[in-house]
């Protein structure tokens, strides 16, 4: 899997994630406290997150960041 497959996947899961729980770009940006932009850079492997941000996203969607790594 190249690097850019893999970003893409962790974008797919952040989104499939953010979706199951219901929230938009805005909500999920509000929860933690980012611009709505840099979610969709996320989700659209336009940003590579540190993985801090990683297990802040993953708290805000109530699972474990292993489950947004593909």
């Amino acid at each position: 899997m190249s690097e850019r497959e893999y970003l893409l996947a962790i974008g797919r899961n952040v989104r499939a994630h953010r979706k199951r729980m219901n929230l938009s770009l805005d909500e999920l940006a509000e929860m933690l406290d980012m611009d709505h932009k840099t979610v969709q850079r996320i989700e659209t492997a336009v940003k590579v997150p540190h993985i801090t941000t990683l297990k802040r996203v993953a708290d805000a969607l109530r699972t474990d960041v292993r489950h947004l790594l593909p």
